[in-house]
């Protein structure tokens, strides 16, 4: 019989199994074939759009940066003797002798590229331009340059499977990067690098600087120069980079009124920022900044005459119907409107060349040094915030360098500090006043801007036009900065009465004219504010008022912190209780037996000593003791406080510590886990520390090592989901409570492992 079975197996084993057709097999029909291959076809041309789509999503300078070295390598490749068909592979070693030979070391030189090259390591933030005359050689971020550019490159051959290297920056290229920025300090002293830059002394830090740069571009009374005030101005106000401004549109502009700022109505001016180098995934962020003490250096003057010149002298024609005010009907009207635009298309913004010589200019005429051109704005108006007293964290929050989500998401981001330290003001607020804010008649302010008050209208009723948030800040934004235009020109009559504004005829209307002497005479009688002059004229009561007001603030929040101390502590020793009265947490007690006189033993009594007890019964045959002296009251609080501290102290040394055995619930075993129970130490404060070691205890490290199958899947489950760890917790008691029979801890760790475990949020 088993000698058939064996025959039987040994035939089913030679006989060869069933051809499988494939899709080029001749049983497959000629059509069905086509179709599989037309669908490779086009499954290869998407993968390939998809990469297309990738490289061109990125900034305009990337691929301008990439292209160039890309081409750079393939001409160095074909000059070398490697194999055809790896000539333009990208490997780690490869990429080092290139850079070794070709790169590192070598000398700046001017021309084509090479200059670009210089002045965008010039204007950057971290790399210094050397003297004149000393041989300037490329600095690390070059290199670093190339070899983005050919990880870059690597990626595409990896992606079209023609190369299986790993990563091109590890080994001896990372090696190379190493070496150049430990020597980034030697170069710059070999290469004599001016080490004033990146002081207070690069650039501008005084109002009287930015006066000198607002008078010379007023002086030169033309469009032009009211353009390069505005977004000289806009830089400063919001630290902003140079694309920042060139690339702004219309819609990005808003206002808001900031409430509590001092004694003058306070507006802020709003620009929307939602892209730029450190911002390529369309995070919001914003820049605000408010009027001026000085209307020489307010940049919503500056910006105000800038759109009353665009929008009244400019004769432009806006989209769709050639009108000199834009239209708002629907967002594609007036969207990608740039406030500061090409002379040839509303819609394309300023060219980098154009601003950058234009500030340069600016820079020579004022006695301005420094390296950097459109960035300067960003770095003068940090540190002049940082010397008018604004904190760190403002003036991080007004350049945007840290971004929290409470910021991102439900913050105005506005730096208050950094705004007012910027308009010289007080960074600690409570004196915004202007003297030059005097009320201007409703009349003449209809005079500018008087589209605006039509729009706000049909945006309001969506009469022949769709109502869009955007367009409602900006034009509410303008009937702002007709007020701001109106009281700031009044100043500018002053000192530059021939300005080509001034040839407009609102300047030359009897109300401006009545408003101007009204204006003129008010401000040569008007008063500050009585607490203002009081604090002017007696700094030390007003210093001593303020210090007595914030040590009475202390005490309270002394007071309220100890109170929220105390509910903390109440609650966590109801906590501790409910723990060890439903035995989730060990408590341990340690039982002795007093001897009374003749040497025998008494009735047991508990304590919290870690002292082993002696048997019962047991007995002594040393001399007795003296009676101890009688004890004091118990107080049940005091003495439960003392248990729990000595337990926690106990229970906090890692040599003794140890999970929970009674624990049945998921909640109860995360709630160990991430806080700790009973008063105890949280598990992973205990073994998860750096440096922990475990005992010769080995079931302890199996029991943790079990537990944590189960917290491991609470945290995956849970940034799966994108929901609590406590929640993911309650789902999988749930889970345990409702099969049948009910899943125990031991139990579900055993089905996480096999993977049937999969809930759904």
């Amino acid at each position: 019989m088993g000698g058939k079975r064996r025959s039987r197996a040994r035939q089913v084993a030679a006989t060869p199994p069933p051809p499988v057709a494939s899709s080029t097999s001749p049983n497959v029909p000629l059509d069905t074939q086509m179709a599989n291959l037309e669908a490779k076809i086009r499954q290869a041309q998407a993968v390939a759009d998809i990469h297309k789509d990738a490289f061109a999503s990125r900034p305009k300078n990337t691929r301008n940066a990439y292209l160039p070295r890309q081409k750079e390598w393939r001409a160095w490749c074909e000059a070398q003797a490697f194999e055809q068909t790896t000539l333009y592979t990208v490997t780690s070693d490869k990429l080092a002798f290139f850079l070794r030979e070709e790169v590192v070391g070598r000398e700046k030189k001017k021309g084509g590229r090479r200059k670009k090259e210089v002045v965008r390591e010039a204007n950057s933030d971290d790399e210094e331009a050397p003297a004149p005359g000393v041989k300037q050689t490329v600095s690390w971020q070059t290199v670093d340059a190339y070899v983005a550019a050919m990880v870059n490159l690597w990626e595409d051959q990896k992606r079209a499977g023609v190369n299986s290297h790993a990563h091109p920056r590890g080994g001896a290229v990372e090696e190379i990067m190493g070496t150049m920025r430990r020597s980034v300090a030697a170069k710059k002293r070999i290469e004599y690098h001016d080490r004033g830059i990146g002081t207070y002394l690069d650039g501008y830090n005084s109002v009287e600087q930015l006066q000198a740069i607002a008078l010379h571009l007023l002086r030169k009374n033309s469009p032009e120069g009211v353009r390069e005030l505005a977004m000289h101005r806009l830089s400063f106000g919001g630290l902003l980079r140079g694309h920042h401004v060139r690339e702004a549109d219309y819609a990005d502009f808003h206002t808001v009124v900031l409430e509590d700022m001092g004694y003058s109505r306070c507006i802020a001016l709003i620009l929307v920022l939602d892209h730029g180098k450190t911002n390529q995934s369309g995070r919001l962020e914003m820049a605000g900044m408010i009027r001026a003490k000085d209307f020489l250096t307010c940049p919503l003057f500056a910006f105000a005459a800038h759109l009353f010149y665009e929008f009244h002298l400019a004769n432009r024609a806006y989209p769709p119907d050639n009108q000199s005010f834009p239209s708002f009907s629907q967002s594609p009207d007036w969207y990608d409107l740039k406030a500061f635009a090409s002379p040839k298309d509303l819609m394309e913004p300023m060219k980098y060349e154009t601003h950058r010589s234009a500030v340069a200019k600016t820079h020579k005429k004022t006695g301005i040094i420094s390296k950097t051109k459109t960035h300067l704005d960003r770095g003068a108006a940090s540190r002049m915030a940082d010397l008018g007293g604004a904190s760190q964290d403002s003036i991080r929050r007004a350049g945007r360098w840290d971004q929290s989500s409470l910021s991102n998401c439900y913050l105005t981001t506005l730096p208050r500090e950094s705004m007012r330290a910027l308009a010289q003001f007080s960074s600690t607020g409570g004196d915004f006043y202007l003297e030059r804010d005097i009320k201007v008649p409703d009349q003449l302010l209809a005079l500018v801007f008087p589209q605006a008050d039509v729009w706000i209208e049909r945006q309001k009723t969506g009469d022949r036009c769709t109502p869009n948030i955007a367009a409602n800040g900006f034009l509410l934004l303008l009937r702002e900065l007709r007020t701001v235009l109106i009281q700031d020109m009044v100043q500018l009559r002053k000192i530059h009465p021939t300005f080509f504004l001034f040839n407009h005829p609102l300047f030359s209307s009897p109300a401006f004219l009545q408003y101007e002497q009204h204006a003129l005479r008010t401000i040569s009688t008007k008063e500050d504010p009585a607490d203002m002059r009081l604090r002017q004229a007696m700094p030390v009561l007003a210093d001593q008022l303020k210090s007595g007001f914030n040590s009475v603030l202390q005490a309270s929040r002394e007071q309220a912190s100890r109170a929220e101390a105390t509910e903390k502590l109440v609650g966590l020793m109801g906590t501790m209780l409910s723990d060890i009265f439903s035995g989730v947490a060990p408590i341990r007690l340690n039982a002795e037996w007093p001897r009374s006189a003749t040497g025998s033993t008494s009735a047991p009594t508990t304590s919290t000593s870690s002292a082993s007890a002696p048997p019962p019964g047991s007995t002594s045959a040393t001399p007795s003791a003296p009676p101890p002296p009688a004890a004091a009251p118990s107080n049940p609080l005091t003495d439960l406080l003392a248990l729990t501290s000595i337990s926690s102290t106990a229970a906090s040394a890692t040599s003794s510590f140890s999970m929970s055995r009674t624990i049945s619930s998921v909640t109860d075993l995360w709630r160990e886990y991430d806080q700790g129970i009973g008063g105890r130490p949280a598990v992973r404060d205990v073994y998860e520390i750096k440096g922990h070691k475990w005992s010769s205890n080995d079931s302890e490290r199996k029991h943790y090592q079990r537990r944590m199958t189960i917290v491991e899947k609470v945290k995956q489950l849970a940034l799966q989901h994108t929901v609590r760890e406590v929640d993911v917790a309650e789902r999988l008691d749930e889970f345990c409570r409702s099969s049948h029979p009910k899943v125990s801890l031991s139990k579900l760790q055993s089905l996480i492992k096999g993977g049937k475990v999969n809930l759904q949020f």
